[in-house]
């Protein structure tokens, strides 16, 4: 007994005591090969989102078998068993009638092994959210073995659940406090607090990401969220900014090449991928990659596996993938610019970031926060203040460049505060469809124009004549991004080497 108790009480140990759920529970099934001679200890994840179970952490299984394995128990019949006891035991009779998923393991394995798969239990409804498999010697200790499998499998549970595995779809999960819809992340708003709500719930599933929304809407802090919610938190996230990298360079970036592959490949270079192999990739501008590297992705996707460039070594992975797009991708669809296979594969879940227009409650907080990351970074001793009336003048502003946009205009307030007070005087309280473009120009005549795509055109031209005809210049004044200036340059036919 006293065998088990000190098993028992390490394995408790270990799951409440570490940030990495995987690794301890990694370490408990090496304990348990110790102790009572498992073979192949395994631990089963259900996705809540998909409703497949993936075989998720296994110290004596390679990463690149575990793809096939998952694939394999979701189709054995045997696995709904799980739902009614609990328990499945099979001997090895029976193990080779079964079609079992571990049959090439059991090659290996004592001849007189059972295979035991044991559920961990969501406790208010009995069904399995995860469960344990191994091969388990019929020694006279195996009844012992069993009981103290079931205990660690009750232990279970609760650890995967405070440690980024949501479990269930339980509505009740916390919100964060008062001011932050997720960590790191500021707002209060109804649909700040909905896209909070879906982010809890889909962090620990496989399932692919797309997210959308305008520029400056934070998609890339909320994939950060998704990630640091998930049990790949431990793991690298890594980001790809797909619009930065022309086609010559994407595969490169993405899969890494061998030294000699091509012209300046001086040495071997390790691809994203392989960076975030076990953790999260996120592929920022997906809209953007071209169509001849679209199917290179797809596979990548659905087959978990690529070769580097110069290579024929084919290299296997275990990433989840989050996209991200301020394009409507369904109208590339149906243009062809946009692949429909790989669309539908990286659109299991859709996450639409409403923009700060939509969020006016939002905007005085993020103001506000915004400036005292000012106030710490630069003066923490002189405290820059923002007067009532200015909160309110912000949140009457349609933000077409959202957050960054306002971002920058807290900033250029903060440097040109007076008596500690911030100066929004730039900002105008105008409702049309261009005031965003008016509150971050320099204040010249005022303007009221009745012609409002008129207006923009004449802002726009200013901050070309201004920036002697450099776009990301003329980008900068204007308060937007260089993708939301070229738009507007091609959408006026304007011509940029006038200036």
């Amino acid at each position: 007994m006293n065998t088990e108790m000190r098993f028992l009480k390490t394995a408790l140990s270990l799951i409440h005591s570490s940030r990495n759920i995987k690794m301890s529970v990694n370490t408990v099934l090496r304990l348990l090969s110790e102790n009572y001679g498992a073979r192949y200890p395994s631990l089963f994840l259900k996705d809540m989102v998909t409703g497949h179970f993936t075989l998720e952490v296994s110290p004596e299984i390679a990463p690149d078998q575990k793809s096939d394995i998952s694939q394999q128990i979701n189709e054995w019949p045997l696995l709904s068993s799980l739902n009614v006891s609990g328990v499945v035991i099979l001997s090895p009779d029976d193990l080779a009638a079964s079609g079992n998923p571990f049959t090439e393991f059991a090659r290996v394995s004592d001849t007189s092994a059972h295979f035991v798969m044991l559920a961990v239990e969501e406790p208010t409804r009995s069904l399995p959210a995860a469960f344990l498999t191994c091969y388990l010697p019929a020694t006279p200790d195996f009844g012992r073995a069993i009981e103290v499998m079931r205990l660690f499998t009750k232990m279970l549970f609760f650890p995967l659940s405070n440690y980024g595995y949501r479990l269930t779809w339980d509505e009740s999960n916390e919100r964060g406090n008062a001011t932050n819809a997720l960590d790191g992340i500021i707002g209060q708003s109804t649909p700040m607090r909905e896209v909070a709500d879906l982010v809890r719930r889909i962090a620990a599933s496989r399932a692919s990401v797309l997210i959308t929304g305008e520029s400056g809407t934070g998609k890339e802090l909320i994939a950060r969220a998704i990630h640091d919610l998930s049990i790949r938190s431990s793991c690298q996230f890594v980001a790809v900014n797909c619009a930065a990298l022309s086609h010559t360079v994407i595969e490169s970036e993405l899969f890494g090449h061998e030294k000699g592959a091509f012209t300046g490949a001086v040495s071997r270079r390790i691809g994203r991928f392989e960076k975030a192999n076990g953790g999260t990739l996120f592929l920022d501008e997906i809209g953007e990659v071209s169509p001849e590297f679209q199917s290179k992705l797809l596979r990548v996707l659905q087959e978990g596996e690529f070769e580097r460039v110069g290579s024929n070594e084919t290299i296997k992975v275990d990433v989840r993938i989050l996209c991200a797009t301020n394009i409507n991708l369904a109208e590339a669809v149906s243009k062809r610019i946009f692949r429909e296979d790989l669309y539908y594969r990286i659109n299991v879940v859709n996450i639409a970031l409403p923009p700060l227009r939509d969020r006016g409650e939002d905007i005085s907080l993020l103001a506000q926060h915004f400036m005292n990351q000012l106030n710490q970074e630069q003066s923490p001793n002189n405290v820059v203040k923002i007067r009532p009336h200015d909160f309110a003048l912000l949140r009457n502003q349609p933000w077409y460049g959202n957050v960054r946009e306002l971002q920058n205009a807290v900033h250029r307030a903060y440097l040109e505060q007076q008596d500690g007070w911030a100066r929004f005087h730039f900002v105008r309280p105008l409702r049309g469809e261009f005031a965003s473009l008016v509150a971050v120009m320099p204040e010249t005549e005022v303007h009221h124009p009745d012609d409002d795509v008129a207006y923009e055109r004449e802002k726009i031209e200013q901050a070309l004549q201004r920036a002697r005809g450099i776009q990301t210049e003329a980008a900068r004044v204007l308060g937007i991004t260089v993708r939301q200036l070229r738009y507007r340059i091609a959408k006026y036919q304007m011509s940029v080497r006038k200036f």
